[in-house]
């Protein structure tokens, strides 16, 4: 009795088309449309840069409280808030890098 082998590929042939000639589309700025919806100007990348940082550093302290209630350990806001602040400040940092680029 033969046995016939099992072909697990896909049954359809794939079609390979070429997009070279495609324009690459950049995505919409969907801040700066949001700033004129409002009527206001947008502002400087400095102001996305530390807003960013400050969010990221009060959520990350806000966290690490809510662990330290939820896992039982010792918070030290020092500590908390140093840590937090270094993240806060590469986010920062990169957000205002991309704000400039834009």
């Amino acid at each position: 009795m033969p046995i016939t082998p099992v072909n697990f590929r896909a049954s359809q042939a794939t079609v390979k088309t070429n997009n070279s000639n495609n324009e690459i589309k950049k995505p919409k700025n969907t801040s700066q449309e949001a700033f004129k919806k409002l009527g206001i100007s947008e502002p400087p990348p400095l102001v996305f840069g530390l807003g960013s940082a400050a969010i990221w550093t009060g959520v990350g302290m806000l966290m690490d409280k809510g662990m330290s209630k939820l896992f039982k350990y010792k918070y030290d806001p020092k500590l908390s808030f140093r840590m937090n602040a270094i993240v806060g400040l590469v986010v920062g940092t990169i957000d205002y890098f991309r704000a400039r680029k834009n």
